[in-house]
């Protein structure tokens, strides 16, 4: 079960790869960005989508997405086009479906869902893009 300490400590290392060293500052448990603090834009992929109606790496993503929304950056999650669920935004992430042709071709469809997802990845510039899955 993911908990906020959990989901910040994950955050914390995440973001210290991404931004120069001399943006931190450290509390306990948290990360403290200097005023040159920059909101990013951030891609999700190689999940069903969210919110989680299916494992793992979903429920990974779903928390994932949360946290670094509540931090102000902008975060986007691919989704199946299967998935239940049908909003376009979901507790302030953003949700993109790509086409998932697995109910038609069988697990064969999980590979074109993936090359969808990442077709429609290169177009966005994302500055982060995360890769979950093993597809």
């Amino acid at each position: 079960m993911w908990n906020e300490k959990g989901i910040n400590l994950i955050l914390l290392r995440i973001l210290k790869t991404l931004l120069p060293p001399q943006t931190f500052g450290y509390g306990t448990n948290t990360l403290y960005l200097s005023n040159q603090e920059r909101k990013m834009k951030i891609g999700i992929l190689g999940t069903r989508g969210i919110p989680n109606a299916y494992g793992g790496f979903e429920q990974f993503a779903e928390h994932l997405a949360i946290g670094l929304t509540k931090r102000n950056h902008q975060v986007f999650v691919y989704n199946s086009s299967d998935h239940p669920y049908e909003g376009s935004e979901w507790q302030g992430v953003n949700r993109i479906v790509c086409n998932d042709w697995e109910r038609k071709i069988g697990t064969a469809g999980q590979f074109i869902y993936d090359y969808n997802c990442f077709q429609d990845a290169r177009k966005r510039e994302f500055d982060v893009l995360l890769q979950l899955g093993y597809t």
